[in-house]
C-alpha cells in the first residue's frame, strides 16, 4: 500500500508572516526554526508614534497568546519571488506536471515561490494568463533562478490572501526584519501595478490623450526614497508600505487632462476652447507626493497624495486625498477619495476603467476606448 505523502500547508501568520503547518505522523520543525506567534494588531494611532511604548503593548500582548505558528524563514528565495526552471533532474529538458491545465515543465518556464517544502527545497506555482493555476512542483533551490516579478503570471488569489493578512500589521513594523519583507513583497504587487501604468500611458499618447502635465503622465522617483521615508519616520511620520513600495517602483503618475474626441473635456483649458459646459470629472490616476522637505511633512501628521476628482479637471476643488502617518501600517485608506478604498483596491478600480474610474459614474462614456485601455491590464 502506497503511504501518503505528508504535505506542507501553507498560511499567513497572524503578523503577516509566512507561516507553515506539516501534516502526517513524526513530523517537527527543525531546532533552528523559530516557534512564535506574534498577535495581530487591532489598535492603530493610540501610541502616539511610541515604538517603546508600542513594543511593551505588543509583548503584553504576546505573553497572552500561546505560540500557535511555526514561522519558517524563507533563506535562498521569498515568498512570491519569480523564478525561472533553469535545470531540471538528470538533464532532462521537460517532466511531466502533475496538474491538468499543463502537460509538462519545461527549462525555461517561470513560476512563482509559494513556499518552503521538505529537505530544503521550494515550492513553485505557474498560473495563466487568466489567473488558474497551471502547474506546481517543488524544486531544488539550484534548480531555480530568480527573475523580474513581472517575468511570472500574477497570482492573484494568493497574493490578495497574502496581502489580506499583511494588512493586520501595525507596531509589528517597527520590526526592522518585518518592516523590510512587508516592503520586499509589496514591491513585487507594485511591479505589476507599474507595468499597467506603462501600457496605460503609451496606450493613451498613442490614442491622441492630451496630458496637462508639462512633464508628461509618468515620473519615476528618486533614489533616495527610502532615506527620505526613514526620515520621516524618526519624525514620527509613517509612511504605509504600500506607498513607500509605489514610490520606489512607479514613481509620481498624473493622467489629468483630455482626449480630442471626447464631447467635453476632461481638463478645463485644455480642448474646450472657451465652452460653458461642465467638464467631464473622470477621475484620472493620479498618485504622488513630495518628501522633499522631510521637516515639514510632521505637521498635520498626514501625506497628501492626489487632488480631489474636481480639482483633477481644472476647477477649483475641495481638500486632497491624503493617508494618515500617526502610526506605522502596511496600506491605508485614502481619505478623501470616492469610495472606500485602500490604495490597492484604489489602483484595482482606477485600472478597470483604464485609468479613469470616474466614467463609472458618467453615462455617455466612452466604453470602447475605456475596454481597450484596460484590455491585457493586470488584474491586481
Amino acid at each position: 500500500m502506497l503511504k501518503r505523502r505528508p504535505q506542507p500547508l501553507r498560511c499567513c501568520g497572524e503578523n503577516g508572516e509566512d507561516a507553515e503547518y506539516r501534516d502526517g505522523e513524526g513530523l517537527s520543525p527543525p531546532e533552528d526554526r523559530e516557534a512564535v506567534s506574534w498577535p495581530r494588531s487591532s489598535v492603530r494611532g493610540s501610541y502616539n508614534g511610541d515604538p517603546s511604548q508600542a513594543e511593551r503593548v505588543a509583548a503584553r500582548r504576546m505573553a497572552k497568546s500561546p505560540p500557535t505558528v511555526i514561522l519558517i524563514p524563507m533563506e535562498r528565495f521569498d515568498l512570491f519571488d519569480a523564478v525561472r526552471i533553469a535545470r531540471l533532474q538528470d538533464g532532462v529538458d521537460e517532466m511531466p506536471a502533475y496538474h491538468p491545465r499543463a502537460e509538462t515543465i519545461r527549462v525555461g518556464d517561470v513560476g512563482v515561490v509559494i513556499g518552503n517544502w521538505l529537505e530544503g527545497k521550494y515550492r513553485v506555482e505557474a498560473v495563466d494568463a487568466d489567473g488558474a493555476i497551471a502547474w506546481q512542483d517543488h524544486f531544488d533551490p539550484a534548480q531555480l533562478e530568480r527573475v523580474e516579478p513581472t517575468a511570472a503570471g500574477f497570482s492573484r488569489r494568493r497574493i490578495n490572501d497574502h496581502w489580506s493578512c499583511m494588512l493586520g500589521m501595525g507596531v509589528e513594523l517597527f520590526d526592522p526584519a518585518r518592516a523590510r519583507a512587508a516592503l520586499a513583497f509589496a514591491r513585487k504587487v507594485m511591479a505589476f501595478a507599474r507595468r499597467n501604468v506603462e501600457l496605460l500611458a503609451e496606450r493613451l499618447e498613442r490614442g491622441g490623450y492630451r496630458f496637462a502635465h508639462p512633464n508628461g503622465p509618468w515620473r519615476r522617483s528618486g533614489n533616495d526614497v527610502t532615506e527620505r521615508v526613514e526620515q520621516l519616520a524618526r519624525l514620527d511620520v509613517h509612511v504605509p508600505v504600500a506607498i513607500h513600495a509605489w514610490m520606489l517602483e512607479v514613481g509620481d503618475v498624473d493622467f489629468c487632462g483630455t482626449h480630442p474626441d471626447w464631447p467635453r473635456t476632461g481638463y478645463v483649458g485644455m480642448g474646450d476652447d472657451g465652452a460653458e459646459s461642465e467638464p467631464w470629472y473622470t477621475d484620472p490616476l493620479v498618485v504622488g507626493f513630495s518628501i522633499d522637505d522631510p521637516e515639514q511633512a510632521g505637521e498635520p501628521r498626514r501625506l497628501d497624495i492626489a487632488p480631489d476628482v474636481i480639482t483633477k479637471a481644472n476647477v477649483s476643488g475641495g481638500a486632497p486625498v491624503w493617508v494618515g502617518t500617526t502610526s506605522p501600517t502596511f496600506d491605508a485608506c485614502l481619505v478623501g477619495q470616492s469610495g472606500s478604498f485602500t490604495l490597492l483596491s484604489y489602483l484595482r478600480h482606477a485600472f478597470a476603467w483604464g485609468g479613469f474610474p470616474g466614467f463609472e459614474y458618467q453615462p455617455k462614456a466612452p466604453r470602447e476606448m475605456l475596454a481597450e485601455l484596460a484590455r491585457g491590464l493586470t488584474r491586481l
